[in-house]
C-alpha cells in the first residue's frame, strides 16, 4: 500500500472534500428524495457535487505528479467507463468516497 504525505495544499483539498462528502451524506440519510427538494436546494446540491469531482479530480492529479497515484480497484475503472485522468472519472460517488478511503487508510498513523 502507497503511504501518502500530503502536501499542505492537498491536505487543504482533501479535507475540504471530506468536508462536502459528510454534508453530502447526511443530506442523503435525511431520506428526502432529490425531486421533492425545492429549486434552489437542488442547485445548492448540484453546486456542491460538481465541487467533489472538480477537487477529487485535482486531488488525484496533483498525488500522481508526484509519484502517488491512488490505485482504484479493477471494477472500479471498469464501472466508470472512462480513464482515471478524466475529470468525468470522479463524477460518480463511489469513485469519491473510494478515492476518500484510499487516502484515509494510507495516511493514518498506527
Amino acid at each position: 500500500m502507497i503511504k501518502y504525505k500530503l502536501t499542505d495544499n492537498e491536505t487543504k483539498i482533501f479535507n475540504y472534500i471530506v468536508l462536502l462528502h459528510e454534508k453530502s451524506k447526511k443530506r442523503r440519510e435525511t431520506g428526502i428524495h432529490y425531486d421533492a427538494l425545492e429549486p434552489i436546494e437542488k442547485v445548492e446540491i448540484n453546486i456542491e457535487f460538481e465541487k467533489l469531482t472538480i477537487f477529487s479530480h485535482e486531488l488525484h492529479r496533483l498525488l500522481a505528479l508526484r509519484g502517488y497515484e491512488p490505485i482504484h480497484s479493477k471494477n472500479m475503472y471498469r464501472n466508470r467507463r472512462v480513464p482515471v485522468t478524466d475529470p468525468e472519472f470522479y463524477n460518480h460517488l463511489h469513485s469519491i468516497e473510494d478515492l476518500i478511503l484510499i487516502i484515509k487508510a494510507s495516511t493514518q498513523k498506527p
